[in-house]
């Protein structure tokens, strides 16, 4: 933890790495103050069952909205691969949060990604 690779200076305060305490001041501030208590009993592995939930929920309000054009829109779809409508979706999402403060829809991202892995899975075979 304190092995430095920025020419012997420390990479929080910039001073001379011998006698600086900012990493261990920093390893005691996250281990400490930094973690919302509120996290830290809880595993990402034992969350992922109220995740699936929470997006099965979501996917079928999608597919009440939007049906399953989904289908349509391949790998490539109006010459944009589906990384590229990936990457494009979640610029707009970014864009609405950064100028209106739109909380990121993460359940709209999870989905997204899903629906890619999908179609990368079942049109590669």
């Amino acid at each position: 933890m304190n092995e430095f690779r920025t020419g012997g200076y420390c990479p929080v305060c910039l001073h001379d790495k011998k006698n600086c305490t900012c990493m261990q001041t920093l390893s005691n501030l996250i281990n400490k103050t930094i973690m919302d208590e509120r996290l830290e009993n809880v595993n990402l592995v034992n969350e992922l069952q109220e995740t699936f939930e929470d997006m099965k929920t979501q996917l079928t309000s999608d597919e009440k909205r939007h049906g399953e054009t989904w289908k349509i829109r391949g790998l490539v779809y109006n010459g944009m691969s589906q990384e590229d409508r990936f990457f494009q979706k979640m610029e707009e999402y970014y864009l609405d949060y950064c100028e209106n403060g739109t909380p990121m829809p993460w359940l709209k991202i999870i989905g997204e990604a899903h629906i890619a892995l999908v179609r990368q899975k079942k049109l590669s075979q």
